[in-house]
């Protein structure tokens, strides 16, 4: 095959090639620093807090004048305070469950802040006197941290007063009210439903490995005539996957949906057989041929929808309707042919030592189109970070079209197919190092075998194909392929 063949094939699929690693960059760009919003696990602990914490602005801000002059000393008393706030740690996760019952306090801390502030101008002066302090406060760290138990001690009495104060805080700090309506807007996070449903996008990259059939039937008791084998082994390709689900599957049930869409990418994937029985007398194999064979496209898009379900919050199951859409196109090329003599239509038996003659061109087209509406189940076990998936689809309503040229005999046969068996088991196994990202290693083999059907044919006189005739119940075709992938998504 010469080179301006090849790279014709390639042509079609630049711009979604292009498009994908575009899709992928914007993935992981925005990501970049996702780890930094591990620190939104404090939320819930937080939020209630957020009213009181939002009120202290204006009196921090005000000490921001008063507070630089200190910058050099309170950045030399790190090394030593370090140590101390390692102790302080466990107190402050202890103070943390009080939160919702010391918020009311922020009022009446907060009307405080004139005063304090007043005094700046009086403190400011001594910044150097008190930095001469510093070593000796530093020395008292130890004996302070060893008072956060007794401290954390007072919070339950703490708490009680909240009642009594908390009627006091409209008239305190009057602009309260609005300062808390703005809550929801500052920690979003904090007020989302715990069963929300999210939308995820992805980018994948994998390779199948296996064969497309094409059968044409010599009677009713499905002997063949002919059969052609085209290889995909391999053919990589790239694509998109959407998914719509609730974000906590193990809380309760819910509605799902998926969408994955896969781009073959065009290449020499194996060799094209072609084997005829013409004896008229037996069923006995009578020609064979060997041909380089491309796959020019590919496209395999499947939608799933149903419903998922949580038994005993350890696994989650789901059951879900399926309709796959599939289309590949192949070339074969060069080659040569072993075909055994014959009489009259009687044919001497075919034997790999006959003499081979060789080929040199474009030899046969076969495109192939499925439609597949069926159902399937899956089971997950979720592991922390990493969940364990195996689901199986299967259907018996199918239709297919097949279209083969045979450039030499200038021949062209259209098929019209219907019925036979899908089915496809997978296993996928993921793992999600960010709440909001999850990588996924999917195996498949999907099989579709049996579907049988009628054969047009066609003589090809320049561009146009003339119908000659129709063979009823005469046509069949198989597509059956091992797939791997990896993919990688972000949740929205």
């Amino acid at each position: 095959m010469n080179e301006g063949n090849y790279s014709a094939l390639k042509k079609y699929s630049l711009l979604n090639i292009i498009l994908f690693f575009f899709f992928l960059a914007n993935a992981f760009i925005p990501y970049h620093s996702l780890y930094a919003g591990d620190n939104a696990l404090l939320a819930p602990a937080i939020t209630p807090s957020a009213p009181a914490i939002t009120s202290f602005a204006p009196a921090i801000v005000s000490f921001a004048p008063a507070i630089t002059p200190f910058a050099p000393a309170i950045v030399s008393f790190a090394p030593a305070i370090t140590p101390s706030a390692l102790a302080i740690v466990p107190s402050a996760l202890a103070i943390v469950p009080s939160a919702p019952a010391i918020t009311p306090f922020a009022p009446a801390i907060v009307s405080f802040a004139p005063a304090i502030v007043s005094f700046a101008p009086a403190i400011v002066p001594s910044a150097p006197a008190i930095t001469s302090f510093a070593p000796a406060i530093v020395s008292f760290a130890p004996a302070i941290v060893s008072f956060a138990p007794a401290i954390v001690s007072f919070a339950p009495a703490i708490v009680s007063f909240a009642p009594a104060i908390t009627p006091f805080a409209p008239a305190i700090v009057p602009s309260a009210p609005a300062i808390v309506s703005f809550a929801p807007a500052i920690v979003p996070s904090a007020y989302a439903e715990p069963d929300a449903y999210a939308f995820s996008v992805g980018g994948m990259a994998g390779f199948l490995y296996g064969q497309g059939e094409e059968i044409v039937y010599k009677n009713s008791n499905a002997d063949y005539l002919s059969q052609l084998l085209w290889d995909m082994k391999p053919l990589f390709y790239y694509g998109y996957t959407f998914r719509f689900e609730r974000s906590k599957l193990l809380e309760r049930p819910g509605f799902f949906t998926g969408l994955s869409i896969k781009y073959g990418i065009p290449a020499r994937t194996g060799i094209m057989e072609d084997r005829d029985w013409l004896d008229e007398r037996d069923h006995r194999l009578t020609h064979f041929s060997q041909h380089d064979n491309f796959t020019k496209n590919m496209l395999l898009l499947d939608v799933k929808a149903g419903a998922s379900f949580p038994l005993f919050r350890t696994l989650v199951v789901k059951a879900y309707g399926t309709v796959s859409f599939m289309r590949v196109s192949w070339e074969s090329y060069d080659g040569y042919t072993q075909y055994a003599p014959d009489s009259f239509g009687r044919y001497d038996e075919w034997s790999d030592s006959l003499p081979k003659s060789s080929m040199q061109g474009r030899i046969i087209d076969y495109d192939q189109t499925w439609a597949v509406f069926g159902a399937g189940f899956s089971a997950t076990l979720p592991l922390g970070a990493f969940n364990i998936g195996l689901s199986f689809d299967i259907s018996p309503f199918i239709l297919s079209a097949g279209i083969d040229n045979h450039w030499l005999r200038k021949a062209q046969f259209n098929d019209y197919l219907r019925g036979g068996i899908f089915l496809e088991p997978r296993m996928v196994a993921d793992f999600s190092p960010h709440q909001r990202i999850t990588l996924a290693l999917s195996v498949s083999w999907r099989v579709l075998i049996g579907a049988m059907g009628d054969t047009h044919e066609y003589v090809r006189y320049q561009d146009t194909a003339i119908f000659i005739k129709k063979y009823p119940n005469s046509a069949g075709a198989g597509l059956s392929f091992f797939d791997m992938g990896l993919s990688i998504m972000v949740k929205l």
